[in-house]
C-alpha cells in the first residue's frame, strides 16, 4: 500500500511538473493566446499540486519506514523473550536481518531506556539481561 501511494505521489509529481513547465514556457515567452491571469493560476495550481504529491510520497515513505522499525522491535522482543530475558548480540543477529552491530546498538537503546542491563562474562562476552522479559515468557509458554 505503501509503496502504491508513493508511485502515485510521484506520479503527481511529475504530470504537474509538466504543467508548471508549460505554463512558464507560455508566460516568459508571451506568445501564448491564453491571458496571463489563466497561465499565473495554473502555475499556481499545479505548483501546489506537485507539492502534495511530494508530500504523499515522502510521508508513504516515512510510514514505510516506522512500520519496519516497528516489525524489527516486535520480532527483538520476542526473541528476547523466548531466550528468558538473556541475549547476546549475535543471537539476535543469528536471527534477523540486523548485523551484530545493529543489533548491538539496538540493545544498548533498550538498556539505555530502562528496559534492560549490560553484563559481561568472565570470558568477556557481552550479555544483555532484561528482567521483565521471563515473566513474559513463561506467560507465553504457559498460554499454549
Amino acid at each position: 500500500m505503501h509503496r502504491a501511494m508513493t508511485v502515485l505521489g510521484l506520479a503527481v509529481v511529475l504530470f504537474s511538473a509538466f504543467f508548471v513547465i508549460a505554463a512558464l514556457v507560455d508566460l516568459i515567452s508571451g506568445v501564448a493566446d491564453t491571458e496571463t491571469s489563466v497561465l499565473v493560476g495554473l502555475l499556481v495550481f499545479f505548483t501546489l499540486t506537485g507539492v502534495g504529491g511530494f508530500y504523499m510520497a515522502a510521508n508513504s515513505r516515512e510510514k514505510s519506514r516506522k512500520q519496519a522499525e516497528e516489525r524489527m522491535e516486535r520480532e527483538i522482543l520476542l526473541l528476547i523473550a523466548s531466550k528468558g530475558g538473556r541475549i547476546a548480540p549475535f543471537e539476535i543477529a543469528a536471527e534477523t536481518d540486523l548485523s551484530a552491530g545493529e543489533a548491538q546498538a539496538y540493545l544498548d537503546k533498550l538498556c539505555s531506556d530502562g528496559m534492560g542491563t549490560l553484563q559481561v562474562t568472565e570470558e568477556g562476552n557481552l550479555i544483555y539481561v532484561f528482567k521483565g522479559a521471563t515473566a513474559s515468557a513463561e506467560r507465553v509458554s504457559t498460554a499454549f
